[in-house]
């Protein structure tokens, strides 16, 4: 197991530096490590017999014993009464790591205020029931495992980053699912087996179209007319693309010229992505452009470096507006979205492309499936 998790330090490091997710996990285990081991090998009478003279240790061990007596029943209560406050620890440890962001302005992607549970129950579904009630088992848990301490220490320690949403809920999803796992468990140990079953069931099929219809069949809201998925036109046209342009293109609508880019294979497509631009040879990158950060910073382990402006998404709107000539980077084919009317469609709003109207002009239209136009420019 330790190269294959120093393997994976290493790729999760060159990876947006996600390295940083290992950490509490890494925290829990060699905390858990050196509590077990204190609690297994170190005893208190080793400790007095050697360090305190035998005839003292037994006069300590009278007034110990004589006090256990006298005071029996009230060890009980207390014992009872910290059975009832034991759950307190680590519901406090959840507090005080969700306030990081609050208290310490850190692990902030947007805002403390932006409603974070949509993208994590978007991602669990119906089952984040089922994560709260195996979460809420192991906190009242008496006896706890290693195993069952570290899923819950973890789980406390990685509250702090949830605010980071980005890389985090699919993070989250590898605790999430033992947490499910316990849920199902203690349902399925009730005395009402067909009751118990019907309830797993229904949990396993909700989840399974929750999933689906917000993966497959859910608009994405911002124009109504890109979907999550790839349509079958979109497809056909980026592999007839392939197959029969020999040249570069570009499109009006952001994730449908990415999605004919990937099914064309071969045809280079500017997208308003820099690194891809940068390897299709569109244009250069000076590295004095970027904003570095140093490795002590929080910027470093979560926006690695910055580029300003964004030499893609530049590129790809003055082209559109015709401030750029395509010619002078080699273009010479548009790929239409014919659902956004002759407009841009992408994250910084929707407006005509001058460059489509143009194509619209010079009337050199090579292909029409009816949702996609293939037009030289």
């Amino acid at each position: 197991y330790v190269p294959l998790t120093i393997l994976f330090v290493v790729f999760l490091y060159a990876t947006h530096h996600l390295v940083y997710f290992l950490l509490p996990p890494f925290f829990a285990f060699f905390v858990l490590l050196i509590l077990f081991k204190l609690k297994k090998y170190i005893k208190f009478t080793k400790i007095l017999t050697r360090f305190i003279p035998s005839t003292i240790v037994s006069k300590l061990t009278a007034i110990v014993v004589l006090k256990k007596i006298i005071k029996l029943r009230t060890d009980d209560r207390i014992g009872a009464l910290k059975s009832k406050l034991y759950p307190l620890i680590p519901i406090m440890g959840f507090a005080a790591m969700f306030s990081v962001p609050f208290i310490g302005h850190k692990f902030i992607e947007h805002s403390v205020y932006t409603p974070i549970y949509i993208n994590y129950v978007r991602y669990i579904g119906p089952l984040t029931v089922l994560v709260v009630g195996g979460l809420v088992y192991m906190i009242f848990k008496r006896d706890k495992r290693f195993s069952e301490w570290f899923l819950l220490l973890t789980a406390i320690f990685i509250t702090a980053l949830v605010y980071e949403q980005t890389y985090m809920k699919w993070f989250i999803l590898i605790f999430a699912v033992p947490f499910i796992g316990i849920g199902l468990v203690n349902i399925l140990r009730s005395e009402r087996k067909k009751l118990a079953m019907t309830i797993v069931f229904v949990f396993l099929l909700l989840s399974v179209g929750f999933s689906g219809y917000y993966q497959f069949l859910h608009f994405i809201p911002t124009h109504g007319i890109s979907e999550r998925h790839i349509k079958d036109s979109t497809y056909t046209a980026g592999r007839w693309m392939g197959e029969c342009v020999n040249g570069s293109a570009i499109s009006n609508d952001r994730f449908f010229g990415i999605r004919i880019a990937a099914s064309s294979d071969t045809a280079h497509h500017l997208v308003p992505v820099t690194f891809l631009g940068f390897t299709y040879g569109f244009y250069t990158v000076d590295l004095s452009q970027f904003e570095w950060y140093p490795v002590t910073s929080e910027e470093f382990w979560f926006d690695i470096g910055i580029e300003r402006p964004d030499v893609g998404e530049i590129t790809w709107d003055n082209l559109n507006l015709l401030k750029i000539n395509p010619h002078d980077l080699n273009i010479t084919y548009f790929a239409e979205n014919t659902r956004a009317g002759g407009n841009v469609i992408w994250h910084h709003g929707r407006y005509a492309s001058k460059l489509l109207h143009q194509a619209y002009a010079e009337k050199g239209c090579l292909y029409d499936n009816g949702n996609v136009n293939i037009w030289t420019i």
